[in-house]
Order: C-alpha cells, then sequence, then structure tokens
C-alpha cells in the first residue's frame, strides 16, 4: 500500500485535519449571522455555504444543559466527528466548500452506529442528495428517517 492510500477504499482523504474545523471567532459569528439550520438524524445543523475554499469546515457542540458531565460530552464530540470523518465524502464541495455547526439534540447518549446513521442523514440532507441515506437502508431496513432524537 502506497504512503498515501487509505485503508477506506476508494475515498480520497478520510483524516480531519486542523483546517476542516472551525475555531475562529469571526467564523463561528458569520455561521450564526447568515446560517440556514436543518434538522435530521437527532441532529441540528447550522450551515453556511461558500466558505471561500475548496474544502468543507465542521464544529460540533454537545449542550451543556443536556449532558452536565465533560466526559459525556466529549465521548459524544469524539463519535461525532468519527462519523463526519468516515462519511465527509458524502458531501461534496462543488468550487466551494460549506462551513457547519453540528449540534447534538439528543437527550441521551447514543452509539457510534446510530450517531453514524444520523450524520449519514445529515450529510444527505445537506447534499440535496438521499443517496448517503439510501446506501444506509440497504444494509440496515430498520433505519428510517424518524430516527429518535
Amino acid at each position: 500500500m502506497a504512503e498515501n492510500e487509505t485503508k477506506g477504499g476508494p475515498h480520497e482523504d478520510r483524516r480531519l485535519r486542523k483546517p476542516e474545523r472551525i475555531c475562529l471567532k469571526n467564523d463561528i459569528t458569520r455561521l450564526f449571522k447568515e446560517g440556514k439550520y436543518l434538522s435530521a438524524g437527532g441532529f441540528r445543523c447550522c450551515y453556511v455555504k461558500n466558505n471561500g475554499k475548496n474544502f468543507n469546515r465542521i464544529m460540533i457542540s454537545v449542550p451543556k444543559r443536556n449532558f452536565k458531565k465533560a466526559v459525556m460530552r466529549n465521548l459524544l464530540k469524539r463519535r461525532i466527528r468519527e462519523a463526519y470523518r468516515n462519511n465527509k465524502h458524502l458531501l461534496p464541495v462543488p468550487g466551494q466548500g460549506s462551513d457547519m455547526l453540528i449540534i447534538y439534540t439528543n437527550n441521551n447518549v447514543r452509539t457510534s452506529e446510530d450517531i453514524t446513521r444520523g450524520i449519514r442523514e445529515l450529510l444527505a440532507r445537506l447534499s440535496g442528495n438521499a443517496a448517503g441515506l439510501e446506501e444506509g437502508r440497504k444494509k440496515n431496513p430498520c433505519v428510517s428517517a424518524d430516527i429518535p432524537g
């Protein structure tokens, strides 16, 4: 296997690098000011298209009012990051990328598989293409758009 190939298969790069995360206050302010919201799979997403870069950027939030312990918030953020990292190819980057804030809206700790299904549904809705969701349904026919949360 070549140095730059990934084990995951034909998808280009499955890493989530530092530039792919939203950190600057100006970017966060722009996201809240100009962003549009949608909900899917137990997540709420605020997004802005055309971030001026050739890749998508994300920020993840797990509300403290739902999970008092930082250990649980961090666990959920790790699971969400991993699910996004493995499925970011479902959200195409046509010329310019998007900025998005993913907010976990469920009150219960979900398994990694449930979070992955929710992220796939969210990314499918963001891309305007339900192909990612349909692929998940083929593997598991129990997956539906009415995931609790």
